[in-house]
């Protein structure tokens, strides 16, 4: 059976790319600035920043029951990671390593494993970090034009990596993280 959703219910605008939510439910993005999280029949609408074209979402995952990893930034490729306190509606910048060259490139995509990894597609390569600590797990080459933008990870332990260069996307198999 399928429940229909309004503004009566409290959905502002379209639920895009649902995000599915630990303790079941889902986590949606509606208007940049916004998320909500639909449990249960009820929506709850949370605001990390104003509604504007420099808080557009595009990725959202659970960090763990009281924080989210929020993807955001005026375009699809001009994002960072950041940390949202669910209890005190609290934003701040996700510690990542930055690059001599380039201060903190752009993030294209985060994935969180069940060992409790991260891992961030970034422009300057693939990152993982374990606990506290973070590693390069593959550079980009810049001549070649390609940068890592998604990574799926399979049952399996696969991951699975899409690369863009501008004009198309490539796939590549990486085993066991590397």
């Amino acid at each position: 059976q399928f429940v229909r959703y309004d503004a009566e219910d409290g959905l502002t605008d379209a639920a895009n790319d649902l995000y599915a939510a630990r303790e079941g439910g889902v986590w949606f993005r509606q208007r940049p600035g916004h998320v909500a999280l639909c449990r249960n029949r009820r929506l709850k609408n949370l605001q990390f920043g104003p509604n504007d074209p420099e808080h557009a979402v595009y990725q959202i995952g659970e960090a763990n029951a009281s924080e989210l990893l929020i993807r955001f930034g005026r375009l699809r490729g001009d994002c960072k990671v950041y940390r949202f306190d669910l209890n005190t509606r609290s934003l701040s910048p996700l510690d990542v390593p930055t690059t001599p060259s380039n201060g903190q490139p752009n993030c294209y995509s985060f994935l969180q494993t069940t060992d409790g990894s991260l891992w961030l597609c970034r422009s300057d390569g693939i990152w993982r970090r374990s606990g506290q600590v973070w590693a390069q797990i593959i550079r980009t080459v810049p001549e070649s034009k390609l940068w890592p933008e998604q990574m799926y990870q399979t049952r399996d332990g696969q991951f699975w990596v899409t690369q863009s260069d501008g004009r198309g996307e490539t796939r590549q198999v990486t085993h066991n993280g590397k």
